[in-house]
C-alpha cells in the first residue's frame, strides 16, 4: 500500500480493523508518519468541524497507537492540545480513547519530558478526564521506572490536599486518587477516606477499595501495576486496536440488543487493577456477526445511538 492509500483506510467510516493499512504504516513509518501528523494538526486547528463531521472515519484511534508506537516528539504537544478539549468535544472525538489510548501517547511522545503532563495534570481549567489521562501518564512511567515514583507520588498527594484541585465530584479527583492507590500511597490513607467521606469522588473510589487495595501486599501490588504498565506500552500495534468495538466486522450495522455499546476495547481479558482503570467503559461489547449492510442512513442511525449511549453510560457511573 502506499502511503496515502494507507491514511484514506484509516479514514474510512464503518470499516472493520486495517489490519494490512496498520502493518503497512509500521513498515513505512518514515513515509507515513507526517501525513498522521499532518491529520492530528488538522484536528487540533479545527476541533468542532470534526466533530460535525458524518462520516468521520476512526483514524484517531489509528493515529494515537500508530504515533504512540513511533515514540514521535512532534505529536506530543497537539496530544496535550487534544487532551485540553472540552468534556463534549473531548468525548465525541475520542470517546473511550480518551482514557484507553490517550495517556500512553501522552507518555511515549514526550521524549521523557513530563513538564507538559504536569502542567495539564495541574490546570482546574481542564476537563477532568483529560487532567486524569495526564496523571495516569505520569503514574505508568512512574511504574516503568522511566519517572521517579516517589516525586509522583509526592506531588499528586500535594494536590490531594488542596481543596480546590477540582470541584466536587469532578472526574479529576477520581483520576488523582486511583493514580494514588496505584502508587501505594499508604502515607496519605486518612487524607483519601477523607476525599470519600466529604464526597469528593463519586463512584470508583470508595473506602471499601482503598481497604482492598492496603490490604494487599506491597510488593505484589506493585509489581502487579508494573506489569500491567508493560502491557500497556507494549509493541504489539494489533493489540491495541484490533479488539476495538467499532472496529470489528458489522458494528455498524446492527447492534445485539443485550449488548452495551461502547468506544472502547471490545473484550477486556487482562483488566488493570480497578485503581488502574480510568473512567472508560469496562463493558464487554458483542457485535453482530452479520455483514455489513449498504444503507448509510442506517450506519449514520446507528452511530448516533451509539455515541449516545456510551455517553449515558459514563453518567451512569
Amino acid at each position: 500500500m502506499e502511503p496515502l492509500e494507507i491514511r484514506d483506510a484509516f479514514d474510512a467510516p464503518y470499516a472493520p480493523y486495517q489490519r494490512e493499512a496498520v502493518d503497512a504504516a509500521v513498515a513505512q513509518r518514515e513515509a507515513v508518519t507526517p501525513l498522521l501528523l499532518e491529520r492530528l494538526e488538522s484536528v487540533v486547528s479545527d476541533p468542532h468541524g470534526w466533530a460535525a463531521a458524518e462520516d468521520r472515519g476512526p483514524f484517531l484511534l489509528y493515529l494515537l497507537v500508530l504515533l504512540t508506537h513511533f515514540r514521535e516528539t512532534r505529536a506530543h504537544s497537539n496530544l496535550l492540545a487534544l487532551a485540553t478539549l472540552p468534556g463534549d468535544l473531548a468525548e465525541e472525538l475520542l470517546g473511550d480513547a480518551l482514557s484507553e489510548l490517550l495517556p500512553f501517547a501522552l507518555w511515549r511522545t514526550s521524549g521523557g519530558d513530563p513538564s507538559g503532563l504536569w502542567e495539564l495534570a495541574r490546570d482546574r481549567e481542564i476537563y477532568g478526564y483529560g487532567r486524569w489521562a495526564a496523571l495516569s501518564a505520569l503514574t505508568e512511567a512512574a511504574h516503568l521506572g522511566e519517572l521517579d515514583a516517589e516525586v509522583v507520588k509526592a506531588t499528586l498527594g500535594d494536590w490531594l490536599a488542596q481543596d480546590d484541585f477540582a470541584a466536587r465530584e469532578d472526574p479529576a479527583w477520581e483520576g488523582l486518587m486511583i493514580n494514588l492507590l496505584s502508587l501505594d500511597a499508604t502515607e496519605h490513607e486518612p487524607l483519601l477516606r477523607r476525599r470519600v467521606r466529604e464526597g469528593y469522588v463519586h463512584w470508583t473510589v470508595r473506602e471499601s477499595e482503598i481497604d482492598h487495595v492496603f490490604s494487599e501486599d506491597r510488593e505484589a501490588r506493585l509489581a502487579e501495576a508494573r506489569e500491567w504498565a508493560e502491557k500497556s506500552f507494549s509493541e504489539d500495534v494489533h493489540r491495541h486496536l484490533s479488539d476495538w468495538a467499532s472496529l470489528q466486522p458489522g458494528f455498524w450495522d446492527d447492534l445485539d440488543e443485550e449488548a452495551i455499546p461502547g468506544d472502547g476495547p471490545l473484550t477486556s481479558g487482562e483488566l488493570p487493577p480497578v485503581w488502574d482503570r480510568p473512567g472508560g467503559n469496562e463493558a464487554a461489547v458483542r457485535p453482530s456477526t452479520k455483514p455489513a449492510g449498504p444503507d448509510p442512513k442506517k450506519k449514520k442511525a446507528k452511530r448516533k445511538q451509539q455515541k449516545q449511549a456510551r455517553k449515558g453510560n459514563r453518567k451512569k457511573k
